[in-house]
């Protein structure tokens, strides 16, 4: 399927993308498990499964044209949205940003404006970054970019 195509590619990228930036995590003298080595290890993972589902999609021969019609144009807006929302997050803040990105990135899946979807979309935003809060900022204390707006 072209789908599983795309998925496995932007998924590689993602992975790739990740460990660079936790390249620029500081690391610690006493232990080899730093700030770095879980979002590496979840990008390692994650990088071999859409490796496998890259494989899967050409082994069944259902990449004619991946670089065509409606998947490549889902493919380019979802990257560029991704793109967009890393380099917002220094400027609106991580939170503000990730409520943002998720709201974008929902609605363009759901594809309609209907009263339901934007409730929806906005809903699922809110959990992510409540889910996010909870974990980074209570249970981990973890500083997050603050931005403009906290």
């Amino acid at each position: 399927m072209k789908a599983d195509l795309f998925a496995g590619i932007g998924g590689i990228f993602l992975s790739m993308a990740v460990w660079i930036v936790s390249a620029s995590f500081p690391s610690f003298a006493v232990s080899k498990a730093g700030p770095a080595y879980y979002p590496r290890l979840v990008a390692l993972l994650f990088g071999v499964t859409c490796l496998g589902l890259v494989l899967k999609a050409l082994k069944e021969k259902a990449a004619d044209k991946p670089w065509s019609g409606p998947e490549a144009e889902r493919f380019a807006v979802v990257m560029a949205l991704l793109i967009l929302y890393y380099f917002a997050m220094d400027w609106l803040g991580y939170f503000s940003a990730t409520f943002l990105a998720g709201l974008a990135l929902a609605l363009y899946v759901f594809r309609t404006l209907s009263l339901r979807t934007v409730f929806l979309s906005v809903f699922n935003a809110l959990v992510i970054c409540g889910g996010i809060y909870l974990l980074f900022q209570i249970m981990l204390k973890a500083p997050l970019p603050r931005g403009i707006l906290f």
